[in-house]
């Protein structure tokens, strides 16, 4: 995939079908913070996605379509540093309406730490138990002795 695929907020990274919701609901699974509530669950393709939902209470219907392009856009530009894909679902609480799109995309790099810490990072082993490295060890100690 190009760089323009990956940077791209296409249909697929949406979670559009009700049922979906609803299981990821089922889950409960939520990280809470002070603009959204982030409910989370494995997903069950091979790209993260995203789910918004903004009720009537954040605003008018431009308010709450400027809120869902911040949040989508967000989105994007973060979800390479998830650990795993994930399917996520964004509450919006009434506090974002202030919020400006750095303090949300602060936010959001939170979440995704405590994600990642949750799911576990794929791939980071501590140095000491690195294979290769040992590996590296034991071949130079044969050499040095032979």
């Amino acid at each position: 995939m190009s760089e323009r695929g990956i940077q791209s907020f296409r249909p697929e990274d949406r979670i559009r079908r009700g049922s979906r919701y609803k299981q990821i609901y089922g889950e409960k699974n939520a990280l809470f913070s002070r603009t959204m509530v982030i409910y989370h669950a494995v997903a069950e393709g091979d790209r993260s996605r995203i789910g918004l939902t903004v009720s009537r209470k954040i605003g008018n219907a431009v308010v709450r379509n400027r809120v869902k392009r911040r949040l989508r856009e967000v989105f994007r530009k973060n979800r390479l540093a998830l650990a795993r894909p994930l399917d996520l679902v964004v509450n919006a609480k009434k506090s974002i309406r202030d919020a400006d799109f750095r303090t949300l995309e602060d936010e959001f790099r939170i979440v995704i730490k405590r994600l990642n810490r949750y799911y576990g990072k794929q791939g980071q082993e501590k140095p000491d138990d690195d294979p290769a490295r040992n590996t590296r060890n034991q071949c130079s100690e044969t050499r040095d002795s032979g």
